[in-house]
């Protein structure tokens, strides 16, 4: 299920998705507007909340200069796996979607759930200033 994509002509730039078989949330870059692309995904792994829970803050960085992104879960990421190069990024064409990704198929992965607030800033965010975050 996705919670965010920026999508482009054959697929998305970056999605935000949540695998409820392993209760993990995902960071999926692709390297390439194009079928099959090879991506770089992130996982942080959560414990199941029953459907009830109070939900998550994701958080994503890219930092162009050092060609990184990381990827956190209620303001935090993993030590192993939290950040990784990415040096593939591509100016994506299509707009930013909530609640779907691009699939083969056109548009699909619908998240069975609610996206509360999306929040967008200019430069990249300290790790201390992302657990700062509403």
């Amino acid at each position: 299920m996705t919670a965010i994509s920026q999508g482009g002509e054959h697929g998305d730039a970056f999605k935000v998705r949540f695998d409820p078989e392993n209760s993990s949330w995902d960071l999926v870059l692709a390297h390439a507007d194009e079928p099959g692309a090879p991506e770089t995904v992130l996982r942080r792994i959560e414990w199941p909340d029953g459907d009830s829970g109070v939900g998550h803050r994701v958080t994503l960085t890219y930092d162009a200069s050092a060609n990184q992104v990381s990827f956190y879960v209620d303001g935090w990421k993993e030590a192993d796996g939290g950040t990784a190069d990415f040096d593939a990024a591509w100016k994506s064409t299509g707009g930013l979607q909530l609640g779907r990704g691009r699939t083969a198929d056109g548009w699909g992965e619908h998240l069975k759930g609610v996206v509360d607030s999306v929040y967008a800033y200019a430069g990249v965010l300290s790790e201390t200033q992302i657990q700062q975050l509403p």
